[in-house]
């Protein structure tokens, strides 16, 4: 196929992806957000290859709420039945932020940073595909990645990141606003079983997430103590129903009482009952839920004492080179919820300053130089006033995806919403920047409709008489990057590459592989066998496995193929890197030389190096959002 039809080809189909419609007529794909996406080569597996968006619907079906968790605040809500594998949410819109620890060496204290609220709601490099594009990469992922609750036992949706949804990302040769957005893969969020029409969405972050936040959570059980109390229940249950002739109420209750006085752990006692007439109901519906009645509630309730979380979509903007933007989903009347914001606080703007970073290799850590040379992403998803050192992150549902317009057709304000009062501290509005708690969010602005705003309508906002200025500035003054005509994006060269016979070191030095590109593999770390490793991975086949590595050898091996016929086929020989992420037990050691054979083509793809990212270009864009005037308190304002 000529290279140019087939360029063509790979930007229609990525461009039906973005805007979730039908494709099947470009690319042979269907729009459902969690599908598997397999070629005849490819064996990377999806985690969810049975699953589908749900439609489209007049109603609410997702809100925010009181969490069923004690102290955490607000939490999220389905109104409707989910089925495995359908998708709660889609295209959340994942944001770097990249060697903190390097760029703030003096606000470390321990291993955290004393003011930086982001850590409690940071995503790894791994777990979203990013962890190539820096050397220390966390990922803010607005929406359910920061508004969902954790459980250990009820969790019920898992990260899809959509390697098959290609994101518009802006040519740094040709438009001032590459790398002032996100170019991260888009995410979803899918429902790992059946979940009940009420249920509260539940996250895995970790066995240890509430041990490390003691100061918040200290009474709550992990899931070894609903697991042993599920154990202690039964086991009780199932001797009283043994027991002839049955023991009586008093002598029944007087049993438990000293089964639960034995059970040392504040934490597992807490989870069994004190009555004995509950352990039946206990018993049917497991500790983990019995002990959060409230996970599940009512459509009346969920209407009544909840926001509305799925008003927006994110979609392509109808404005020219702005990257992603924000739709309704459905008919918005003026003056209507459109959607809640919450806020996480930066009391110091500066944080989110850059300093020169050097290193000798790709992935050796990097030493910090003097002077401020640029500033995180970060900065151009939050508000901001001039005259105030305090930022707010907002992390609802398409929120971050709202684009600047004179026009807007959306307005912020604090919210005076009763459903947010678990959350928002409206103590805080009358409290000095330094005096305000750095343990957990609790600003919230309510988003609101300043005229009829119709189903598929893009939503604005507008950010201020500051940030015009220095955008209108800014693109009197952009010039083209430097070898910006030299840069290849990884995603569109793996679709055109990504079945060809790949290139060993000593070959790339007569043909070399773009500059800003590098091979990476699928690869777990393994111990030498005889002398050698040869290359085997069991599991999920993931995009989190890839790692750097280069391509010291090749050869033809025949391997057995369909219908009894043999394949010649080129495995590789690849010395192995880390990553920024990389820790035990996947480490390889300094100064170690990390070879492994017989690596399959499939296992192997191109990714950006570190830094080459849009968003590391000298002199992108970047400016907070302006709020309007009246919004922050005097209190708020530098002196």
């Amino acid at each position: 196929m000529n290279e140019i039809i087939k360029s063509a080809l790979v930007a229609a189909c990525a461009f039906a992806h973005v805007l979730h419609v039908s494709s099947e007529s470009v690319c042979g794909l269907d729009d459902t957000s969690c599908q598997s996406s397999e070629n005849s080569k490819s064996k990377i597996k999806r985690n969810h290859p049975n699953s589908k968006q749900r439609s489209p619907n007049p109603t609410c079906q997702i809100y925010l709420a009181k969490s069923s968790i004690p102290n955490a605040g607000l939490g999220i809500f389905t109104s409707v039945s989910v089925s495995s594998g359908d998708t709660a949410t889609l295209s959340d819109y994942p944001i770097v932020v990249s060697d903190m620890e390097y760029h703030h060496t003096e606000d470390i204290v321990g291993e955290e940073y004393f003011d930086w609220l982001l850590n409690q709601y940071y995503w790894n490099g791994i777990s979203t595909y990013l962890q190539d594009v820096a050397y220390s990469v966390s990922v803010a992922v607005p929406s359910f990645g920061m508004a969902g609750n954790h459980h250990s036992i009820l969790h019920n949706m898992d990260m899809e990141i959509e390697t098959d949804v290609f994101v518009p990302i802006l040519d740094r040769r040709f438009t001032p606003n590459a790398g002032a957005v996100s170019d991260a893969p888009p995410i979803s969020w899918c429902a790992i079983r059946d979940i009940e029409a009420g249920e509260e969405l539940f996250l895995y972050y970790g066995e240890n997430y509430f041990e490390t936040r003691q100061e918040t959570y200290a009474d709550l059980p992990s899931s070894e103590d609903y697991e042993q109390a599920d154990v202690i229940v039964s086991n009780f249950t199932n001797a009283m129903l043994l027991h002839d002739p049955p023991p009586s109420d008093p002598d029944g209750q007087k049993l438990w009482d000293m089964i639960r006085e034995v059970v040392v752990r504040p934490q597992r006692r807490s989870v069994l009952p004190s009555a004995v007439e509950e352990l039946e109901k206990m018993h049917a519906s497991g500790s983990a839920r019995h002990a959060l009645p409230n996970s599940i509630r009512t459509t009346e309730w969920l209407k009544t004492n909840g926001m509305c979380m799925d008003n927006l979509l994110i979609g392509v903007s109808t404005i020219p080179n702005a990257g992603r933007g924000a739709f309704s989903t459905r008919f918005l009347s003026k003056g209507a919820f459109v959607s809640p914001a919450p806020l996480v606080h930066i009391p110091d703007g500066h944080k989110v300053d850059m300093v020169p970073l050097k290193s000798e290799r790709l992935y050796e850590e990097p030493i910090a130089g003097d002077g401020v040379v640029g500033t995180q992403l970060l900065l151009n998803y939050v508000f901001g006033h001039k005259n105030s050192s305090m930022l707010l992150f907002p992390y609802a549902t398409g929120f971050v995806a709202i684009n600047h317009h004179k026009d807007p057709n959306v307005e912020i304000q604090w919210t005076t919403r009763s459903e947010a009062d678990c959350f928002h501290q409206k103590e805080w509005l009358d409290t000095e920047i330094q005096n305000i708690p750095m343990t957990r969010a609790g600003l919230m602005f309510d988003v609101i409709a300043l005229r009829d705003i119709h189903p598929g309508e893009e939503v604005f906002l507008d950010y201020g008489p500051e940030w015009e200025q220095a955008f209108l500035e800014h693109n009197e003054k952009w010039v083209q990057p430097l070898r910006a005509d030299e840069y290849a994006d990884p995603r569109i060269y793996n679709m055109l590459h990504g079945d060809k016979i790949l290139l060993t070191v000593a070959e790339q030095e007569t043909n070399a592989y773009p500059d800003n590109l590098q091979t990476v593999c699928m690869y777990y770390r393994q111990e030498e066998v005889e002398g050698m490793r040869i290359w085997a991975f069991e599991g999920e086949m993931s995009e989190k496995f890839m790692r750097p590595c280069v391509i010291l050898n090749k050869e033809v091996q025949v391997i057995p193929g369909e219908d009894g016929e043999y394949l010649e086929e080129y495995f590789y020989t690849a010395r192995m890197f880390n990553h920024g992420d990389s820790d035990e037990p996947d480490l390889i050691y300094e100064d170690e030389v990390h070879v492994v054979r017989d690596i399959p083509r499939f296992a192997i793809m191109f990714k950006g190096k570190p830094y080459s990212g849009n968003q590391y270009q000298e002199n992108t864009f970047r400016h907070f959002i302006g709020v309007p005037e009246g919004i922050y308190p005097d209190i708020w304002m530098n002196k």
